[in-house]
């Protein structure tokens, strides 16, 4: 018999201490390290509350903390853990009735109850728990306090809802838990009590000593938010799990296994894992950690060596999974790797648990032999679990869900592949046997014809030959008139999958369903033959390009998107030139054009995006002018429009941006008047609204763009609210939730903009649960999360803002992207960078680099050699370094970078607008460079110079909007210091009341933020120097030093702070 998880803590020991995939238990608690202060922090959150959350993403060892941290830390102190996860199927009890047996489970080994037999059948979870007087007791005579643990909770919210009965278990479960964990009296015994009070002796209605402890994946917060209404104390006591810091990961690494690895090699595979970050600043799966360490010290130990060295360490994160994968299943049959991919993974990519004796009759039934699951228990592929006394078996780890479905997905394409084969084979085996028997009937036919000349006798003999031939003719015929049926019915069902079911599934967003669909359409047309091809079937095989162009844009795929849209387009405009060609296909070729254009901006070829989009446009113009357009025609023209807004939006054409758009609203706002289009109109009026309304900010047109947000939310909640499984709707409620955030942003209601962002993240990976593959989602919830830090930041928690900065660098090099949405992550990253280095973070700047580096570098790799990006990557390197090098305190260093990077930078020749916009950021960060090192050098009048270009050298002079505005205030102050150290009196004061307007304009709407604080202790800098009465200047350095005493404690760690702290003093002292 195969032990379960729980039973295989002997496989670990001196020689194997990392356990790879497999969580860490009681009995494997000594070689858990890494996670002291997690364990002691939940260790008080449960001693403090009735209910504690736990939550954290995938792969982060909330398992492992519960059985070999938490449990071992409580058990001593009087707590008997009682670990549940919940059956949902028919022929298991109802849930409450498993914890309860699992509750009496586990007293039974922990001690014993004072009143046994107090218990009814079929009474709640709480009635269970609060008998008077029915306490547990451990052998010495000591109350134990049952600590209930429900690992991987979120299977409430997948498992359960599979079926009815899965769904009411779940509502039947939640109902009863939310009147334990609140200490309410359930409404049944209420009832009954009321109607007989004799059984209120029988419980005890103050007892609160139970402890319970739900744990489950980030993603799924969210799902438990929906909850608070029962249950109220779910958003009260919260714990998340954060990636390891990299000191612990390094714990991780030597406390196990200090024999085998010394601390050069563990910090290397520490930095591995991290994707290249240096150990102060690495954050580390734990999973991923384990499962490097099992694999290396494995190689370890089959080349006989002592210890693992750095040569073992090679390879990447998907590589070692995928190895892993591979290796656990070489010697079992290719049946047996299908059954656990179909079986053991849900539809969309999640760890199913199935009944132990279905898995051993199936893996026989693949040709497996009787030790097949012993061995994949073994290797840590697979584990089993006892749950209600019936074993059960799933993958060891979410973690391994991805390799597995990308192994399932390609395994399913190539027996798609094969059958499509067979079935074509097939049918040109009959036809070609028709067209057999058919001439070797026309040669008998023949002969007989010759052999009646000579012979009137053989007259009758020929003819029956002769209507054999005829017969065979016909069966030839009646066989391609068989096929002609089976193309049409085939074509039929081709039409149903690209354009109806296509239709049913865009507002899903199941991208991989789309491509597998186009891709399947492809290889049916791909096989007809020439002659059976006409114009409806050219038709169809471009929309099946179009859709498998669309799916792999929106995957982030845009050189692979190219071709498929390319051949669709020429296909098109081919059909399209036709004398018969239909409206259907003017529709479909201004769609493939609007593809191409976003293609193409997601490309960073901008110019081409708003060609090709002008030339869609050219193109739906012509049946939209026509009288009493169809809404087919009509929803073009929006799209058309709104995507043409967008990527002049993002080429900084703001006024005919803004006139396209108008366009696009007034389209979707009548459609929207019209019941049958209400709901897809709505989710695009909601789509244009957005970038209107970003229009709008950037042309300092903030009051109405706050109105038009308003608006637009409404139409976008009432359409949630109908069609809640709607991706487009939650995407265009999550935009205009973004806009909301950047709005409180710019009103500086931080806190607002904070819990906005945060509603945005939630609703983008909702999202992202349908559609893990999206490029565009994962892009919006990493500019949510940009929000929540910008928040976080302003306020004074930089190291808060610092973790969502550091999660979506994490993802963005995890999972790429296309160039535009990795150069959006690029930036963000050097960003973040810096503020780590001003707080004295980083150490080797190469290794600080290193992330943002290949974020920029990716971006390149994916447009053309001799395109604007590609030559501009290089400077935009040493432009970050040079940053680097400055808050680090490199100065002289930093100025060299600086200059060299603008020599290099003046020659290139951007021409789309968002290319001049990335020039003018790149040179802006130069600059500004120069000016603080100049500042620190005492060079005034480089400084000054210095500052004139960075005023000048603004990214984005027409924006208007109030951030670019204190971007400009901020720059207008240092220039103004820089001018007055200068001696270029004149040019600071003006310099300088232009940024002190914009300042107290700031302060007047409510700014005390840090950056404002800062901005304005430059201003009184700058003051001071100018003023003549030593009073004057007294005051005013006075007033800086107070500005940046009343900042947060962390902003005044940062370097430039500090620095402008230390000027003001010695200012201040200089005063006679």
């Amino acid at each position: 018999m195969i032990p379960p998880a729980s039973a295989l803590a002997a496989a670990a020991d001196a020689e194997s201490p990392w356990l790879g995939l497999a969580s860490f238990t009681e009995e494997t608690r000594s070689y858990f390290h890494g996670r002291e202060a997690e364990v002691g922090e939940l260790g008080r959150r449960v001693q403090r509350k009735l209910l504690t959350i736990l939550f954290g993403q995938s792969g982060l060892g909330k398992t492992s903390i519960l059985r070999a941290g938490l449990v071992p830390l409580l058990r001593p102190e009087g707590y008997c853990p009682v670990y549940v996860r919940l059956d949902y199927g028919q022929e298991s009890p109802p849930p409450s009735e498993q914890i309860k047996q699992a509750v009496l489970r586990a007293s039974e080994a922990a001690g014993h109850w004072t009143k046994p037999g107090a218990a009814a059948a079929g009474e709640s979870l709480w009635e269970f728990l609060h008998h008077r007087d029915d306490v547990l007791k451990d052998a010495a005579g000591r109350t134990l306090v049952p600590l209930l643990i429900f690992d991987q909770f979120e299977e409430i919210f997948t498992l359960a809802q599979g079926d009815d009965h899965g769904r009411r278990r779940a509502a039947q479960f939640i109902e009863d838990l939310a009147d334990l964990v609140e200490n309410r009296a359930p409404r049944a015994l209420e009832a009954r009590l009321e109607a007989d009070e004799a059984g209120l002796e029988r419980f005890d209605f103050a007892r609160a000593d139970c402890r319970i402890l739900i744990a489950l994946r980030e993603d799924y917060l969210a799902h438990l938010e929906g909850l608070k209404a029962q249950m109220p104390s779910i958003t009260q006591n919260r714990m998340r799990l954060a990636r390891m810091a990299g000191p612990q990961a390094l714990a991780a690494v030597t406390g196990p296994g200090g024999a085998l690895v010394n601390e050069e090699v563990a910090a290397a595979i520490v930095r591995f894992v991290a994707g290249g970050a240096e150990i102060e600043r690495a954050e580390v799966e734990p999973s991923l950690l384990s499962l490097v360490c099992h694999e290396l010290n494995a190689v370890r130990r089959a080349q006989g060596r002592t210890e693992i060295s750095a040569d073992l360490l090679a390879g990447s994160r998907d590589s070692i999974l995928a190895e892993f994968y591979e290796r656990v299943l070489q010697d079992q049959p290719a049946t047996v790797r299908a059954f656990i991919e179909d079986e053991l993974l849900t539809e969309s990519g999640y760890r199913e648990s199935i009944a132990e004796e279905r898995i051993r009759k199936g893996l026989s039934a693949a040709g497996a032999d009787g030790g097949a699951l012993a061995r994949l228990v073994d290797r840590r592929l697979l584990r089993i679990e006892e749950r209600l006394d019936v074993r059960r078996v799933e993958f060891t780890h979410d973690v391994l869900c991805g390799v597995v479905k990308i192994s399932r997905d390609l395994r399913q394409e190539r027996e798609a592949k094969a059958a499509e084969a067979r079935r074509r084979a097939e049918t040109e085996s009959q036809l070609a046997q028709a067209r057999r028997d058919a001439w070797r009937a026309r040669l008998v036919a023949g002969g007989c014809v010759v052999l009646a000349v000579g012979a009137i006798g053989a007259a009758a003999w020929g003819y029956v030959n002769l209507r054999r031939a005829e017969a065979a003719e016909d069966r030839v015929a009646a066989e391609r008139d068989r096929v002609q049926v089976s193309r049409g019915e085939a074509e039929k069902l081709v039409t149903f999958l690209l354009d109806d079911l296509y239709r049913q599934l865009e507002p899903t967003g199941r991208i991989e369903i789309v491509s597998g669909l186009a891709r399947r359409a492809l290889a049916y047309f791909d096989a007809l033959p020439a002659e059976l091809r006409d114009a409806r079937s050219d038709r169809y095989r471009a929309v099946a390009l179009s859709r498998l162009g669309l799916a792999l844009s929106l995957q982030g795929k845009t050189l692979e998107a190219e071709e498929p849209l390319r051949e669709a387009h020429d296909l098109f405009r081919r059909l399209a030139a036709r004398p018969d060609a239909g409206e259907e296909v003017i529709v479909d070729l201004a769609a493939v054009l609007r593809q191409q254009s976003r293609n193409a901006y997601m490309q960073n070829r901008p110019q081409l995006a708003i060609d090709t989009g002008r030339l869609g446009l050219e193109v739906i113009l012509v049946p939209a002018a026509r009288p009493g357009p169809s809404a087919a025609v009509m929803f073009e023209y929006g799209r058309t429009q709104m995507n043409l807004s967008f990527v002049l939006m993002r080429d900084r054409q703001n006024d005919p941006a803004l006139q396209a758009n108008l366009q696009a609203e007034a389209v979707f706002n009548r459609l929207l008047a019209d019941p049958v289009h209400r709901l897809r109109a709505g989710i695009y009026f909601g789509e244009a609204k957005t970038w209107k309304i970003e229009l709008l900010r950037l042309m300092g047109r903030g009051n109405e763009a706050l109105a038009e947000n308003e608006a637009a939310l409404k139409i976008a909640d009432e359409i949630v609210a109908k069609e809640a499984g709607n991706l487009g709707a939650l995407r265009s409620r999550a935009l205009l939730r973004s806009r909301k955030a950047q709005a409180a942003l710019d009103g500086y209601d931080y806190r607002t903009a904070e819990a906005l962002g945060r509603l945005v993240v939630e609703d983008w990976s909702e999202y992202l649960r349908f559609d893990a593959d999206s490029d565009t989602a994962r892009n919006n919830r990493r500019v949510a999360r940009n929000f929540q830090a910008e928040a976080l930041w302003r306020q004074g928690e930089i190291d808060a803002a610092i973790v969502q900065a550091r999660e979506n660098t994490r993802e963005a090099l995890a999972v790429g992207g296309s160039p535009s949405t990795v150069r959006g992550s690029a930036f963000q990253t050097a960003r973040t960078d810096s503020i780590e280095a001003e707080l004295g973070r980083v150490n080797d700047i190469d290794a600080a680099l290193a992330a943002g580096k290949r974020l920029r570098e990716l971006a390149a790799a994916q447009v053309d050699a001799e395109s604007y990006c590609r030559a501009m990557t290089p400077v935009w390197n040493d432009a970050v370094r040079a940053d680097l090098q400055l808050r680090v305190g490199s100065t002289e260093a930093a100025l060299a970078t600086a200059r060299d990077a603008a020599r290099r930078l003046r020659p290139l020749q951007p021409k789309s607008g968002v290319e001049k916009f990335n020039q003018r950021m790149i040179g802006y960060s130069i600059f500004r460079v120069q000016v603080e090192a100049c500042f620190k050098l005492g060079r005034w009048a480089e400084a000054a110079d210095a500052a004139r270009e960075l005023i000048a050298g603004r990214p984005a002079p027409d924006d208007t909007s109030d951030s670019a505005l204190d971007w400009l205030a901020e720059d207008r102050a240092d220039a103004a210091v820089a001018f007055a150290r200068h001696g270029d009196i004149a040019a600071a004061r003006e310099t300088l009341a232009l940024a002190d307007a914009f300042n107290r304009q700031r302060r007047a709407a409510g700014a005390k933020d840090y950056p404002t604080r800062q901005q304005t202790a430059k201003i009184a800098l700058g003051s001071g120097l100018l003023a003549a009465d030593p009073a004057e200047k007294r005051a005013q350095f006075r007033a800086g030093l107070a500005e940046i005493a009343a900042m947060p404690p962390q902003p005044q760690q940062l370097r430039t702070v500090r620095e402008l702290k230390a000027v003001l003093e010695s200012e201040l002292a200089r005063v006679p």
